[in-house]
């Protein structure tokens, strides 16, 4: 338990790589997990906060990425964002 009373509680992959994070604060739990492609990009990230004995909250994240790993899109709970680039690898098309 740190100084703030936050518990936190932390699994790995083979590759050292966050899987799933439990902080608990108080009677709040907030458990994220994410799944990562084999260049170590995040594919998808899903946050569940629960606050005593009340309801779940999920928030879920999702990602996709061209041959050169660049983001090419990103949906947060439904909401897509597409991104594009030109040969200087600048951002030049982003449209939700």
């Amino acid at each position: 338990m740190d100084p703030d009373g936050r518990d936190t509680t932390t699994s790995y992959d083979t590759d050292n790589r966050v899987t799933q994070s439990v902080d608990i604060i108080g009677t709040t739990t907030i458990t994220t997990t994410s799944q990562d492609d084999p260049d170590g990009n995040t594919l998808q990230t899903t946050t569940q906060t629960q606050s005593g004995s009340g309801p779940v909250t999920t928030a879920t994240e999702t990602a996709t990425y061209n041959a050169a790993d660049w983001t090419t899109s990103q949906t947060v709970d439904g909401a897509t964002t597409t991104l594009g680039y030109d040969a200087a690898e600048w951002v030049r098309r982003n449209s939700l």
